[in-house]
């Protein structure tokens, strides 16, 4: 029996993205975060900065215990249109690592649309990648999805649109639940499935 490989990914970080103040008092992205000296700010970083993965961009503000996500993104393949035939990395062309996508003018947008509702807080940046071996391109893919996902449920106002599933049904007391929904049967069905810390509407 062939022995499965080890997919195992590594999270880094959390990584401080320098901020300022914007107009009316709200926070924005500094420029300099877009700034070869970013990645080169940190020894993890630097290492970092060329490798393939998912990476989490969140705003901790005073007083909370944990910062909250508010974008979900992966390193793409750069592709270019060439005879009317779209190019990718298979052709030569290399694959965008961290630092060529996780502040693209489209990301960096959502970062302070995210920033714009608060007035104090630090920005921060986590990269999930396999240091080690090939990149295997599904399971970045699977794995995105998977972190989209269970960070909409710590934060509904999530800026991904894609790759989101919503439910339009739910069981009462265990899956989009309301307030006052208790049942025997419920709380036993949560605890085996391990739901108790979904939250209720």
């Amino acid at each position: 029996m062939v022995k499965e490989k080890d997919w195992a990914f590594s999270v880094y970080g959390p990584f401080d993205i320098p901020v300022e103040k914007a107009g009316g008092g709200s926070l924005k992205l500094s420029d300099e975060c877009k700034k070869k000296a970013f990645w080169d700010s940190d020894s993890a970083l630097a290492n970092l900065k060329d490798k393939s993965g998912v990476y989490v961009f969140a705003i901790k503000t005073k007083g909370a215990k944990n910062p909250k996500p508010f974008y979900v993104g992966q390193t793409g393949k750069r592709k270019r249109k060439l005879k009317k035939k779209t190019v990718t990395e298979k052709r030569g062309h290399p694959k965008r690592g961290f630092k060529g996508e996780v502040f693209t003018t489209t990301n960096v947008n959502k970062y302070n649309d995210a920033l714009n509702d608060y007035k104090t807080g630090k920005a921060k940046l986590y990269l999930i990648t396999k240091v080690d071996g090939k990149v295997n391109r599904n399971y970045i893919e699977q794995l995105e999805t998977f972190l989209i996902n269970v960070a909409a449920e710590k934060n509904p106002r999530l800026r991904n649109t894609q790759k989101r599933v919503f439910y339009k049904w739910r069981i009462k007391g265990v899956f989009n639940a309301k307030k006052g929904e208790k049942q025997k049967e419920a709380r036993e069905l949560k605890a085996v499935l391990g739901l108790e810390k979904v939250k209720t509407k």
